[in-house]
């Protein structure tokens, strides 16, 4: 039991870590481009901003959270379907965060800003574990 959870108190502060640092260049993104802009292209900027951090995000992790644990086979191929998934997994909790950004922008003028912070704190625990078990087929009850 002591392993069990020393390995996934690891794993997944190292997650949010990655995560975190993912979050920050989303909101840099969004920062910048809603100063250069404004709000004239907010869903562009929104995919752009996600699309970039979920990436960072996945060669972090795939380097440093889940290296030495689970599956990093298939060479090129293994990368890029594994990037794929992650991508797909994330495309659910970036797709929540988005349409929150937007309604808390629309409905209550409350900054795309707050609404990410928001809609990232609500999807991290979710992608961890759906991320660990399909994209690197760790079983985190299994350790």
């Amino acid at each position: 039991m002591g392993r069990f959870v020393e390995n996934n108190a690891k794993r997944s502060a190292k997650f949010f870590l990655v995560g975190g640092i993912s979050f920050l260049i989303s909101e840099g993104l969004l920062l910048f481009f809603i100063l250069l802009t404004g709000y004239s292209y907010i869903i562009e900027v929104e995919i752009m901003a996600t699309a970039s951090a979920v990436a960072v995000g996945f060669y972090l992790n795939e380097i440093w959270t889940a290296k030495g644990q689970g599956w990093h086979g298939g060479g090129k191929t293994g990368f890029l379907l594994r990037l794929g998934k992650f991508e797909l997994i994330n495309l659910a909790g970036s797709a929540e965060s988005v349409l929150l950004q937007l309604f808390l922008l629309f409905r209550f003028n409350i900054s795309p800003l707050i609404g990410n912070l928001i809609g990232s704190i609500i999807a991290a625990p979710i992608n961890y574990s759906v991320s660990m078990l399909l994209v690197w087929k760790i079983n985190m009850l299994k350790q």
